[in-house]
């Protein structure tokens, strides 16, 4: 039938529905490859989610093989949940390019990618739960599964509420975090998909209760410090996207606050929250943050977390997880 003769409507309708009374059984594979393109360019990030979970085994002491199912789905479910939201950040950020590339919505479209991002993380939650269903992790009670979605669901809660901070300080109040305040957004943005991973890795694998508040907390910690290195690692970049995007990021609200206690009055303020910004404006910032040594400074407490997690958490030093946070610490091959 064409959509000249609609006078037989009403019975291809009914037949349609007819045969596919299963509307998940009538969702062929080309429908979820047109949907999912912004999510199939490929590039996967630098792995340090991968490599922290693998260190989780060795932290509490289990023999865990590397392809276990667990991890699998683990890391498999992270990936979709970081990669899909990602294509959301994207957007909301007005990111050119991404691991080298233009952005996934300069490709398709702002409304593809937006709805493939919110489709993937849904999408991931939906394998999660066939796999907790099936027979790939044994122990899971009705009751555990309730509790890893209740879980997930605050989890996921939590990342769009750090986002979401991010997004109203620079587009709507433009007022200065304090910086507690910025902690508390990294925290929910950031560690964040780290909690997530390891949540579902202590609920997956049966770890004692009470190992799981030190977990978090760990968690949390080197959340909040990747996020101040990746701010810093930003701005020692020839782009320096934050600042044309006008994010209150950790050596900015350095910069800020430092004007402010000199001089009352803050020329990186001015320039961050323009709304259209010159390559000369990027440079000036830059310029005030050397001659601040805010950039510096930065480095310094990036190192210096660093070496407080390895001392609080009594992490040994030849240990993966010893190794994986030294990582993080900035020195001349970093920048």
């Amino acid at each position: 039938m064409n959509f000249k003769d609609l006078t037989e409507l009403p019975v291809l309708i009914s037949d349609y529905l007819t045969e596919n009374a299963d509307l998940n059984k009538s969702i062929d594979y080309k429908d979820l490859e047109e949907i999912q393109l912004p999510l199939s360019r490929g590039k996967s990030g630098k792995g340090f989610r991968k490599l922290l979970l693998l260190s989780l085994c060795d932290y509490l002491g289990i023999e865990i093989k590397a392809d276990d199912t667990r991890l699998i789905i683990i890391s498999k479910f992270i990936d979709l949940l970081h990669n899909s939201s990602l294509l959301i950040d994207d957007i909301e950020d007005s990111s050119k390019t991404r691991r080298n590339e233009p952005c996934a919505y300069i490709q398709y479209g702002v409304a593809l990618t937006l709805n493939c991002g919110t489709f993937g993380i849904f999408k991931g939650v939906d394998e999660l739960i066939t796999c907790m269903d099936s027979d790939s992790i044994e122990g899971l009670t009705t009751e555990m599964k309730y509790e890893i979605l209740k879980i997930i669901n605050e989890e996921i809660m939590h990342l769009h509420i750090g986002q979401g901070l991010e997004i109203y300080w620079r587009d709507i109040s433009l007022n200065i975090p304090e910086m507690e305040s910025y902690i508390k957004m990294i925290r929910m943005k950031t560690s964040g998909m780290l909690r997530i991973m390891a949540r579902l890795f202590l609920k997956f694998f049966n770890i004692p209760n009470e190992k799981e508040q030190g977990i978090i907390k760990l968690m949390d910690y080197i959340g909040i410090v990747y996020q101040i290195r990746d701010d810093y690692l930003n701005l020692s970049s020839k782009e320096a996207t934050d600042i044309l995007e006008g994010k209150f990021s950790f050596p900015i609200l350095l910069g800020i606050n430092k004007e402010l206690e000199e001089t009352n009055k803050s020329q990186i303020y001015d320039i961050v929250t323009k709304k259209y910004k010159f390559e000369t404006d990027i440079e000036l910032v830059l310029d005030v943050l050397e001659k601040q040594q805010s950039l510096k400074n930065n480095e310094i407490l990036v190192n210096n977390l660093v070496s407080f997690i390895i001392s609080h958490f009594q992490l040994k030093k030849d240990t993966p997880i010893n190794y994986l946070l030294s990582k993080l610490e900035i020195n001349n091959d970093t920048k």
